[in-house]
């Protein structure tokens, strides 16, 4: 079989790497062991590291020199930053110590900079009745800051929960000092319900009390952040750094606000916000608000008035922070990487154009829509990278193979991130400063301090085989060198929301049971602010022809749209760009600023009923029938599928137009269920299906093998590129003049990833003939000796993970079958290290032209295989295979192969008592095995 070359895979850049999020016991670190660390994480493959300090330090060690922002500290970035450039590597560091992002810079609770909320209280009166008395304070009371009277006002409640709108009382003038004097008036309507609001400091702190969280809302909050930066960038300016990095959203508040919100509402709504107080907020965000809660007696207005309000909160959020952050740091040539809006009432699609680095996580977050809400606003920016946080997971510290990292990274290509940041690695080396205990941080053993203890995987510097880690480093290069190519994208997905909380099964975003995926259409979620950019970019019915190429927009059903996105829909379809708007027309408009006035409401509605009788507007009645509806409209996928299997597809386009490159993903679909937790997993990682999510989802194997139709746009050679060892070969399809589709048989299975690349520029002479499945013949492996190496520290009462390795006793064992190690000696089931298999395959005759594909069943964590004492190409980690038909020959073959495990079983039962919250411990399976699906044996591929 000829090999082939992938242009793109033959030298790939440092930033085609993925990168490791470092967490640091602040400066209790060694400079030695520091050097030797980051050297070792660049022999395993990073191209980069974040550095981040935690919480989880003792204040002894937090509050001396040894503590975040100190003189040391600043001494050990320059030690990082001098490793990594002399290493060829990449350097992010946190905006200030872990997150949410905090300042030293602000001084006390009351600074401008400092984070702000809005706290209330509400009391019944009956009516008639005299109310003369202290105001009551707020349901959130602070240890610290000064708490300001925002608003006095009441309504009637019509019933619990729905307040009169036309009732609404000010009592702000009738309040002198902190006494409310006022008669309320008789009704028969109800009861009278007073509010009070106050603004106050939400005195959220990180580094051991020492630095108050940001205000994220204004100008101010990000000038804190650039007298810190500022600061630093005069002590040193390490040539390695490339960003400031803002981790997810987790700043605490009773209710979103900043100290200027109610002028900046009014100026950018038209309207006041102080009437509406009762009516704001979202129950569903990390940390979790205390909301109101209440509603207006015409439920449509009060709703509308919340968008307002988020919207005013998103523009802030975007203007003064995001953007703010982004002007700071390139004045200091370097970039924001930030994982922006979720878990807060922002909308994700819009502010993920303002850091040069967007970046999603995975932790409760494993929808593929939900991964997908920056993916336009990336390919809209032309930016480079869509980062991914990969691959948290709750209570899973040790514990998470490489198969379960792929399944993380499989998923987020398919959402159009294209760069990873592993989550994480633990300074690994030793501390012999003031305080150290046994030359280790207060509290920590073997293999050294962890930063999230055992509660939040992982520790992907501490996995076993440091040269297996790096050829799974290579191989995820390789993808993100074709990811991070031109998407192309079939269908723009209307969205118009403010919240992003992660939680959800499979297509929870655009809720058509997978039936447009399965077909092959690719699709990514814009919002009106997107989509107005698009708009301008529209040529010959393609949106953004030089960038993600959309073809069509869908439009789901909307029970209230604003004026600006009916604007949209009407200047698309008369330009006669596909727009497909599913269910019944809207009926309320978004924004309450655009209905607050009979003459706004009358326009709103006429031009509703407008854009809706348009000709050109494709209607259908649910988001189900929009795949006939697109075929029929003559608009097929870039990748054509038949939709009986569970399969996304993904298309990139080189930058000089000569490959194409399609990706084709068999997912399983995750299923959220909080009413049913996973008794096996912890927090928000429990609260999905157990056997859905990673990590108890298992690859089911050959009953999820399937011959599937596919049909990829164009007429020209076709190549299958493999990640695992960098090779391409020649795939058969047959080019159907008709369609402009070439056309295979393909098989598939759960959880693969098959890669092919359209060489543009050599087209096929001929038509290929039809394609004819692979024959199989298969041939039985007898392994027979397994000789295991135990993996320890290199003396007693070492606490280094660097000074450790296979230091243990060989032991020999006798096969009769293959099985886990810890179900073959009761001894091992606390075993960790590598395993060597001896055995031998008997071949009669070599067939010339066949391919010869060793594969193993189950094994867990890496393996590498050798055939006749020569090593064979690294081996698929997922599906357990590989090509070792150059190694072969007639006769007895001599078969070797290396497993190596991970920590878990080796660590964990020490540590679970320490844990914060509850974790169940779950042993891992180490080794070969055999299961229903997933068998041992070398197969013989011919057409």
């Amino acid at each position: 079989m000829e090999n082939y070359t992938i242009d793109c895979w033959k030298e790939p850049a440092a930033d085609r790497r993925p990168r490791l999020r470092y967490w640091l016991p602040g400066a209790a670190v060694e400079d030695d062991d520091l050097r030797r660390e980051i050297k070792d994480l660049y022999d395993r493959g990073f191209g980069g590291i974040e550095i981040v300090v935690l919480e989880r330090l003792t204040r002894k060690i937090s509050e001396s020199e040894n503590g975040w922002g100190t003189e040391r500290w600043n001494h050990v970035v320059s030690v990082i930053a001098e490793e990594t450039a002399r290493l060829g590597m990449a350097l992010d560091i946190a905006n200030g110590p872990g997150w949410p992002i905090s300042s030293p810079a602000i001084p006390d609770a009351d600074s401008p900079g400092a984070l702000t909320e809005l706290t209330y209280q509400t009391v019944e009166i009956q009516p008639g009745s005299r109310y003369e008395g202290s105001l009551p304070a707020g349901r959130i009371i602070r240890e610290e800051g000064t708490s300001r009277l925002v608003s006095v006002m009441a309504y009637l409640e019509k019933e619990p929960g729905v307040l009169y709108e036309q009732s609404y009382l000010d009592l702000t003038p009738f309040v002198t000092g902190n006494v409310l004097r006022f008669s309320f008036p008789e009704t028969a309507q109800g009861t009278w319900r007073l509010f009070v609001f106050y603004c106050q400091p939400a005195v959220q702190k990180t580094n051991a009390g020492r630095c108050y969280v940001i205000d994220h809302l204004s100008k101010e909050g990000t000038q804190a952040c650039g007298a810190y930066w500022e600061s630093f960038f005069e002590q040193q300016q390490p040539d390695s750094m490339e960003s400031i990095f803002c981790d997810s959203l987790e700043y605490a508040v009773s209710l979103d606000w900043t100290r200027q919100l109610p002028e900046e509402f009014e100026k950018r709504r038209g309207y006041s916000l102080i009437p509406y107080l009762p009516f704001i907020g979202v129950e569903n965000l990390f940390p979790a608000c205390d909301v109101p809660g209440y509603r207006l007696d015409d439920a449509h207005k009060s709703e509308a008035v919340n968008r307002d309000y988020m919207e005013t909160l998103t523009q802030c959020y975007c203007e003064y922070h995001l953007q703010g952050l982004e002007n700071m740091a390139e004045g200091w040539g370097k970039t924001v990487r930030y994982q922006v809006a979720y878990n807060k009432p922002f909308e994700v699609e819009r502010c993920a154009r303002y850091p040069a680095v967007p970046e999603n996580e995975a932790l409760g977050r494993p929808s593929v829509d939900y991964q997908k809400t920056m993916a336009a606003a990336v390919h809209l920016d032309r930016k480079d990278r869509y980062s991914f946080e990969c691959a948290a997971e709750f209570g899973n510290c040790y514990g998470q193979d490489f198969e379960d990292l792929f399944w993380w990274v499989k998923r987020s290509y398919m959402a159009g991130m294209n760069s990873q940041v592993l989550h994480g690695g633990s300074y690994s080396g030793r501390y012999i400063g003031a305080g150290n205990e046994n030359g280790q941080i207060p509290g920590e053993c073997w293999p050294g301090y962890s930063g999230f203890g055992m509660m939040v995987s992982n520790n992907w510097n501490r996995t076993l085989s440091a040269e297996d880690t790096r050829a799974c480093m290579d191989t995820i290069t390789r993808m993100n060198c074709i990811f991070r190519q031109r998407a192309l994208v079939d269908c723009a997905i209307f969205r118009g929301a403010y919240t992003s909380d992660g939680l959800g099964s499979e297509f929870c975003l655009y809720q058509d049971k997978g039936l447009l995926a399965n077909r092959g259409y690719s699709y990514e979620f814009v919002s009106e602010e997107l989509l107005r950019l698009l708009a301008g970019r529209l040529e010959k019915e393609c949106l953004d022809p030089l960038g993600a190429a959309y073809r069509c927009l869908i439009i789901p059903p909307q029970s209230s749209v604003s004026a600006g996105m009916l604007g949209l829909v009407k200047f698309l379809v008369e330009k006669e760009f596909p727009v497909i708007w599913a269910g019944e027309g809207p009926e309320w408009p978004f924004f309450y600023a655009e209905a607050n006035t009979e003459k706004k409401r009358r326009g709103w509605e006429l031009l509703k009923d407008q854009v809706w009788r348009l000709p050109g507007l494709l209607h259908v009645k649910t988001v189900e029938d929009v795949p006939e509806a697109l075929l029929q409209r003559k608009l097929p996928p870039r990748v054509w599928l038949e939709g009986k299997k569970d399969v996304m597809t993904a298309v990139r386009a080189e930058k000089n137009g000569n490959y194409l490159y399609y990706a084709l993903y068999a997912y399983n679909r995750i299923m959220y269920s909080p009413e049913c937790p996973n008794e096996e997993e912890s927090a928000c990682s429990a609260v999905y299906r157990k056997g859905t999510v990673k990590g108890s989802y298992r690859r089911p194997g050959k009953p999820s093998r399937q011959w599937i139709d596919v049909k990829l746009k164009g007429n020209a050679t076709v190549l299958r590129c493999d990640p695992w060892t960098g090779k391409a070969w020649k795939e058969h399809f047959r080019y159907d003049p008709v369609s402009g589709y070439s056309a295979a048989k393909v098989q598939i299975e759960e959880d693969e990833l098959i890669l092919f690349r359209m060489d543009c520029g050599r087209k096929e002479e001929a038509p290929v003939s039809d394609y004819c499945p692979v024959r199989k013949e298969e041939f039985p492996i007898h392994f027979n000796e397994l000789l295991l190496e135990s993996f320890e520290p290199e003396r007693e009462g070492e606490g280094s993970f660097l000074r450790s390795g296979f230091y243990g006793q060989p032991v020999v064992i006798q096969l009769e079958s293959l099985r886990p190690w810890r179900k073959l000696d009761h001894r091992l089931e606390h075993f960790a290290g590598r395993g060597t298999y001896k055995g031998a395959v008997e071949l009669a005759e070599l067939s010339e032209g066949c391919r010869y594909v060793l594969e193993l069943g189950e094994v867990c964590d890496t393996f590498r295989v050798f055939v006749n004492k020569s090593e064979a190409d690294f081996p698929d980690q997922v599906l357990k295979k590989v090509d070792i038909t150059p190694l072969l020959h007639a006769g007895e073959n001599e078969i070797r192969v290396v497993v190596t495990s991970n920590l878990y079983n080796r660590v964990f039962p020490e540590y679970r008592q320490t844990q914060r919250f509850p974790s169940v411990y779950v042993p891992r399976d180490y080794g070969i095995w055999e299961s229903e699906g997933k068998k041992v044996r070398l197969y013989k591929m011919s057409h």
